[in-house]
């Protein structure tokens, strides 16, 4: 009888314990491996951060103030899908934009929020910050914090 107990015991173990340890070191390595691509790219293009902006989700923002320049990048399962580095002195402008719609309570909620960058070349990119339908709504005022700090920061290095 002892013996049954001890196999699904030990079943039930291998079934709930495992999985998140293994989640847990998954999600450190993933972490490490973030981290990794950021240096490599920081090192290609000689840059030295004064200021990172990384509470984004997958969007990482790189400004180093000295050089004028921010790196932008698209971080998705450890693997870079989307890099831009930028001039500060070449853009035109850069804004936060934000989507807003009516609630049925007729409150004001925000559903999207993009960064716009025109360069003076007219070349425009439009980068995702927080879509309601796939972000967590608690976290729009900390990506609208950090976003407006960015847009500041970087909007102050061009004046």
């Amino acid at each position: 009888m002892s013996s049954n107990a001890t196999i699904i015991g030990i079943i039930l173990f291998l079934v709930f314990v495992v999985p998140i340890f293994y989640a847990i070191i998954k999600s450190k390595a993933n972490k490490r491996n973030v981290e990794q691509l950021k240096a490599q790219l920081i090192a290609q293009h000689q840059l030295t951060p004064t200021d990172t902006f990384e509470d984004f989700g997958i969007q990482h923002f790189i400004l180093d103030a000295n050089a004028k320049k921010l790196l932008h990048l698209e971080i998705v399962k450890s693997k870079i899908t989307q890099q831009n580095l930028w001039t500060i002195n070449d853009l035109k402008s850069l804004k936060a934009d934000y989507s807003h719609y009516t609630s049925p309570t007729n409150e004001s909620i925000i559903g999207k929020i993009h960064l716009n960058i025109t360069k003076k070349d007219g070349d425009q990119t439009a980068i995702l910050i927080y879509d309601e339908n796939t972000g967590n709504m608690a976290l729009v005022s900390e990506y609208r914090n950090s976003l407006e700090n960015l847009v500041s920061k970087v909007n102050s290095l061009r004046g």
